[in-house]
């Protein structure tokens, strides 16, 4: 598919605006490393489509880290390589997937420790919630909002229920990703800027998000701490 196919497909089903937005943002990526992340937070209360089923042709559970290795080595789609996957068993970070009978179709990432976001950028949190991130649905299957059901189906599972709810954040040209967890009860608490420059990185947060050192670390929620550059 062409790159101009790309953008008017995306143009015909998000609107000019929304388009805009994304080509500035992906321009502003490669050239200076801009990135804006949209942060957001799920509390159990708020939880919609708490009874939307799979198709009886898929499964959701947790999956056993032996498996996620047999099958990651075995299906690059699901970019899952050893170095991610040792970073996360090493936290004992869980990941719920939808299988059907091949393999994994969708998945995503749960932690209740800090957790690598890229390079030496961390993202901090209350611990008593849990970090919902590196969500991936297989192309062939999006549009079957697998991602929200998964989403759904973590939060109410036994793993996770003694938390008090979910934080993320999402890449503001995302807006798929956007309308997803909007829609399934997740509300924004602000916008994390940051920017990388001489191989260094520099934040800012609007209000309800909060950027602080380590060691000046207040887990005061919801505010969301990012610590850059964690020895």
């Amino acid at each position: 598919m062409s790159t101009y196919t790309k953008i008017k497909n995306f143009w015909q089903r998000y609107g000019l605006y929304e388009s805009i937005i994304f080509e500035l943002f992906k321009f502003l990526q490669r050239t200076i490393h801009l990135d804006r992340q949209e942060v957001v937070l799920l509390d159990p209360s708020s939880l919609r489509d708490k009874k939307i089923a799979l198709s009886a042709n898929y499964t959701g559970g947790f999956i056993d880290y032996e498996t996620l290795r047999i099958q990651s080595a075995n299906d690059p789609e699901l970019e899952m390589d050893e170095e991610f996957l040792n970073e996360a068993i090493e936290k004992h970070d869980l990941c719920y997937a939808i299988r059907n009978d091949e393999g994994i179709i969708s998945y995503g990432w749960y932690s209740q420790k800090p957790t690598r976001i890229k390079d030496e950028l961390f993202f901090y949190f209350d611990e008593q919630y849990v970090y919902m991130y590196k969500g991936l649905t297989k192309p062939e299957f999006r549009g079957e909002r697998l991602h929200a059901i998964g989403m759904a189906s973590a939060m109410q599972s036994p793993q996770l229920r003694h938390t008090k709810g979910m934080v993320s954040w999402v890449e503001r040209p995302n807006p798929a990703s956007l309308k997803s967890v909007y829609r399934i009860g997740y509300r924004r608490e602000g916008s994390i800027y940051t920017i990388k420059l001489f191989g260094n990185y520099y934040s800012y947060s609007t209000p309800g998000c909060k950027l602080t050192s380590a060691s000046a670390m207040k887990r005061v929620l919801p505010e969301v701490i990012l610590n850059v550059k964690v020895p």
